[in-house]
């Protein structure tokens, strides 16, 4: 195969963020000794995972020609009213708060404000996630939720069939 600099250009434009992930890789396992362990590789996947979830959903925006910034500043104010409603009293269940966190109005409020507006959903969603951040410091007053009850705990702690859940 003859290489010619429009083919490896081709070639890298392609398939460069993998050629680069492999190179990390590579570096990393010959600067640090611990890096290829399987103690690290499950501490990166775990704190990877949450960022694989929100990139699938957001790769079905992207191919729709759409933008959205929101979905951090979205996924910390449900968290946080999921939260907060399972530590209030009467002391809802795990499975309670997900759905009051699940069907938070703010989920909906940017399409309509894009729809009726007509406004660009770039700017729609930028002050979306000003707005869902500042709406999840007021719901917990700019505290951390500490007092979980124990299927929550779990959810951030546990381990299933020796997969982390967190």
């Amino acid at each position: 195969m003859n290489l010619t600099y429009t083919s490896i250009t081709r070639l890298l434009s392609r398939y460069g963020s993998i050629v680069m992930l492999a190179v990390l890789v590579v570096l990393m396992s010959f600067t640090s000794k611990e890096f290829l362990t399987v103690h690290n590789l499950t501490n990166v996947v775990r704190q990877v995972s949450i960022f694989a979830i929100i990139g699938t959903g957001m790769t079905f925006v992207i191919i729709t020609a759409g933008i959205d910034l929101s979905v951090g500043s979205l996924l910390a104010l449900t968290s946080c009213v999921s939260m907060t409603v399972s530590t209030q009293p009467p002391g809802w269940t795990t499975w309670g708060s997900f759905q009051v966190g699940h069907w938070c109005p703010c989920r909906r409020s940017q399409r309509v404000v894009i729809a009726v507006s007509r406004s660009l959903p770039f700017i729609a969603t930028l002050a979306g996630l000003t707005v869902y951040r500042g709406l999840s410091l007021v719901v917990t007053g700019g505290l951390p939720i500490i007092k979980l009850e124990g299927s929550f705990r779990f959810i951030g702690s546990g381990m299933i069939w020796g997969i982390p859940c967190r």
